[in-house]
């Protein structure tokens, strides 16, 4: 009785071990891997990407974009994406008075395709790959969609995901209907 109680404790000892073990293992792994690159955040500048618009091979310089310009960005195959281009077509159509620019992480034909498809006339920039990883990352937008408000010189002046009312991101980052950002 004795033996076989020792027994099931030494086995038991050895399960705490090798748990112990492992969960040290699992935080060296951690503490080595590669962590989320950071979002973007307000105060943050954009500057020049490598993205195709009409099929055409462009660099975007997001500096040289007028303040309270929207970026969209976006991606063909999201499905959020694809729940919220109705209400990004209403909101920066032609005569709304907002600027929008869409970045959508896909190629030209199937950006273009989605733009079409949702009345999405805003000017529309491809990021093919091998560009895309390097896109995200010199922007640091993670996940679509993701709606970035300009200010001056590409400074970041909001952020948003599809959770939040365009007008209540122009509030956020001051800037007016088709207007000049607040102070």
């Amino acid at each position: 009785m004795i033996e076989l109680v020792q027994k099931r404790i030494g086995i038991r000892v050895v399960t705490i071990a090798l748990v112990a073990v492992a969960a040290l293992q699992v935080g060296m792994l951690y503490a080595r891997a590669p962590h989320p690159p950071e979002r973007v955040k307000p105060g943050d500048r954009f500057g020049a990407i490598a993205t195709v618009t009409s099929g055409v091979p462009v660099m975007l310089d997001l500096a040289k974009l007028p303040a309270c310009t929207f970026v969209i960005f976006t991606e063909p195959t999201c499905p959020t994406c694809e729940r919220e281009a109705p209400t990004w077509a209403k909101t920066f159509g032609d005569s709304t008075g907002w600027k929008a620019v869409a970045i959508s992480f896909g190629d030209w034909t199937s950006s273009h395709a989605f733009a079409s498809s949702h009345a999405l006339t805003v000017p529309l920039f491809a990021v093919e790959r091998p560009d895309r990883m390097a896109v995200s990352r010199a922007v640091r937008v993670p996940a679509v969609p993701t709606l970035v408000v300009l200010g001056e010189r590409g400074t970041v002046r909001a952020v948003a995901g599809p959770s939040i009312s365009i007008d209540s991101l122009a509030r956020i980052a001051s800037c007016p209907r088709g207007g000049r950002p607040s102070a």
